[in-house]
């Protein structure tokens, strides 16, 4: 049959040296064959010259460069095969590369001398062929490999192939406030083989570092056994205000809970230091200082430190610039400088919490173990054992329930309640939630694991002796129950359970309460009435008062008599292609074991899909 023929596609920018590729789903007829009326041959004379029978149109010779080409082709272009053409009119639009030139380095105002070079080209440039044909006075290298020290030069935007672009960027290790001669090559060639023709030479010069305070934030562990402080990075920046306190062990809870997520700085104990923070840094040199928490600590080096910083620089990372914002920064975090480590494994039937000295690994007896809830009030306290050991009731044994509207209780954490484990020997303490196993659960391991285990688990499992029957008939209906508690599955405490039977069109045969036996089974006989309709009929028991404590089933009720004989199809092979033939052998045979000699059949073969047949 004849096909419209219809545009599939056209490129954006071509080489003058050759013609737009214009594919259509058929080919063009031959033009000489073609009887054609004033419009289409005045229309094709621009083409110059189609080929028959191929999927796109040429011509010799060259297009402009730089130029914006449009191609039309007229309604009723004939097709390769059939006697249709295009339905309608299309014009094809295109443009031949730009002649090579570069037009500017972009100089920011003020750049950091961590800033990449912004060059923009004519045409696209690859990182790599830049890379090779510029030069810089003073001379500035590369920046080399972050990891194990290599010095071969990377570049983010140089892919494996030469990324080309008409803004390539380009990073040197600037020195700041510096004046630049940046020269690139005449030899430089764009992505279509145009040579640049001559040097181009710009003056960049770069300002200072952007000012920059970095410290870390959140939660971490410090052993006592070594200096207690953590590490600040400063550039260009004089001074922040300083706050620390040694959190008292009632207000632990509070703090890691709501003010330090929201960056406020409560710890409710005084004697802390709260002062301004002089860098001393030098213009333009990164300094790392230590932020000494040592002068909130008690004995042992050792407390549990609440620090914030403020007055930080306004200024973030966004994207893959610094950009300004409206206000100074803070950073909040909370330290446990101690010589306690806690292993902690949660569920709903115990808690198991192990204390151990982080400086020989050794384990810790005698130590007080408490385990607190949301509201900080105590839902247990133990004392580890001679191991360290000590084995505390679960979640659901103490009553802590999962926190409403929490965000960590969604996907991640499913409905587990979080509870919080503070551990004391002497003066030295330590902090645990059982929400901080994130990265280390038992799957990094390749272990299996529950990850959302449940303080009860119940399971039921309803059936029918035949799941087919006539009107009239009787259908007895089966159950078993069980609870799974602490690993053992066993007849559930709850007897009291509700059966509903509904026939096909939704209407309850069945409402009413029955009792568990001693075995956590059921049973019950229902009588179909010689008119009940026929379909689908739903049994489900279950407990009103217990979630999840529920089973399901169904049977079909029909208006059939039992088969008397079975048919079978077998195929020569598993699947076939196209051009192969296709032999089956079909089998009639009764029940009783006799085959159905000079049985009538039909038979049909479809093919469905593109997968084998």
């Amino acid at each position: 049959t004849d096909e419209l023929n219809r545009i599939i596609a056209a490129g954006p920018i071509y080489t003058p040296a050759r013609f737009a590729a214009v594919k259509l789903n058929q080919g063009i007829r031959n033009l000489a064959a073609q009887e054609l009326n004033r419009e289409n041959r005045a229309r094709f004379n621009r083409l110059l010259l189609t080929k028959a029978f191929e999927p796109y149109l040429d011509r010799t010779g060259r297009l402009p460069q730089e130029s914006r080409i449009l191609v039309e082709l007229a309604r009723g272009l004939p097709a390769a095969v059939g006697s249709l053409g295009l339905t309608e009119d299309h014009t094809v639009e295109f443009s031949t590369y730009n002649f090579f030139r570069v037009t500017a380095v972009v100089q920011q105002p003020d750049r950091s001398p961590s800033s990449p070079l912004v060059f923009e080209f004519s045409n696209p440039v690859t990182a790599a062929n830049l890379y090779r044909h510029v030069t810089i006075s003073p001379p500035a290298p590369r920046p080399g490999k972050k990891d194990g020290g290599s010095e071969e030069p990377v570049d983010e935007d140089d892919g494996p192939d030469g990324y080309a672009s008409t803004t390539p960027q380009l990073r040197f290790e600037l020195a700041p406030e510096t004046e630049y001669r940046v020269t690139l090559s005449g030899a430089l060639r764009d992505g279509f083989g145009q040579a640049l023709g001559s040097d181009a030479a710009f003056t960049v010069r770069t300002g200072s570092y952007n000012p920059a305070v970095y410290a870390p934030g959140g939660t971490g562990v410090l052993e006592s056994s070594l200096p207690a402080r953590l590490q600040v990075v400063a550039m260009n920046w004089d001074r922040v205000g300083r706050r620390l306190a040694n959190v008292p062990t009632d207000d632990v809870v509070p703090l890691l809970r709501r003010q330090l997520s929201e960056g406020a700085f409560r710890p409710g104990t005084s004697g802390g230091v709260d002062d301004v923070w002089d860098l001393k840094v030098t213009r333009n040199v990164q300094k790392r200082l230590p932020l000494e928490l040592s002068p909130v600590l008690g004995a042992g080096n050792a407390g549990l430190v609440c620090y914030q910083l403020t007055g930080l620089p306004p200024r973030e990372f966004s994207g893959d610039q610094w950009v300004d914002t409206t206000r100074l920064r803070s950073v909040t975090g909370f330290v446990q400088v101690t010589n306690l480590g806690l292993t902690g494994k949660f569920s709903p039937d115990n808690t198991l919490v192990w204390v151990t000295r982080l400086s020989d690994c050794r384990p810790v007896p005698g130590a007080r173990v408490e385990l607190r809830r949301d509201d900080n009030t105590i839902a247990y306290a133990g004392t580890s054992d001679k191991n360290g050991l000590c084995l505390c009731p679960g979640w659901h044994e103490l009553g802590i329930k999962p926190p409403q509207g929490d965000d960590e209780s969604g996907y991640y954490y499913g409905p587990r309640p979080r509870v919080w484990v503070i551990a004391s020997a002497g003066s030295d303490r330590a902090v645990l939630v059982s929400r901080w196993g994130m990265g280390i659960e038992p799957y990094e391991f390749g272990l299996s694991y529950d990850w959302n285990p449940q303080p009860l688990q119940h399971a039921g499992y309803l059936f029918t002796e035949r799941g087919l029957y006539r009107a009239g008939e009787q259908v007895h209906v089966k159950g078993i129950f069980r609870t799974k508690r602490r690993g053992q599955w066993e007849v559930p405490s709850h007897r009291r359970m509700r059966l509903v039977i509904k026939d096909s069109r939704d209407d309850e045969l069945v409402n009413q309460q029955m009792t568990l036996s001693d075995w956590g089974s059921l049973s019950y006989t229902l009588q179909l009435k010689p008119g009940a309709p026929s379909g689908y009929y739903s049994v489900s028991v279950g407990a009103d008062s217990v979630e999840g404590l529920r089973a399901y089933e169904s049977f079909r009720v029909e208006a059939y008599k039992p088969a008397s004989f079975e048919v079978t199809v077998t195929t020569g092979a598993p699947q076939y292609v196209a051009g192969d033939s296709l032999q089956a052998e079909v089998r009639g045979r009764y029940l009783f074991g006799a085959p159905m000699a000079r049985g009538k059949y039909t038979w049909a073969a479809r093919r469905t899909g593109n997968g084998p047949v």
